[in-house]
C-alpha cells in the first residue's frame, strides 16, 4: 500500500522533532539537512535505515536515495514516491 504525502511528513518531521527535541513546525519542506540540520551523508543513511524500520510507514529507501536527499521535502517526496 502506498504511503500518503500526508504520512510520509508526519513521520519524517516526527522524527525530526523527537530527535532534535525542537517543535515539529519547524521542520518544513525547505530546510536544508546539511546546512540547517547539519546531517552528514552517514547520518542521512542512519535515518534512511529508521524509515526502513519504521512500522508506521511500509517502504524501503536505498542509502543512495536518502544520501541525495538536500530537504525535508525531498524526504518527504522520497517516502511518498515508494
Amino acid at each position: 500500500m502506498a504511503v500518503t504525502e500526508a504520512a510520509a511528513r508526519a513521520f519524517i518531521v516526527g522524527y525530526l522533532s523527537d530527535h532534535f527535541h525542537m517543535p515539529p513546525s519547524y521542520f518544513t519542506d525547505d530546510v536544508n539537512l546539511r546546512d540547517d540540520l547539519l546531517f552528514t551523508t552517514e547520518a542521512l543513511v542512519v535515518l534512511g535505515k529508521r524509515i526502513n524500520q519504521a512500522h508506521s510507514i511500509d517502504v524501503y529507501v536505498t542509502p543512495k536515495e536518502i544520501a541525495a536527499c538536500k530537504t525535508v521535502g525531498d524526504i518527504v517526496a522520497l517516502i511518498a514516491s515508494k
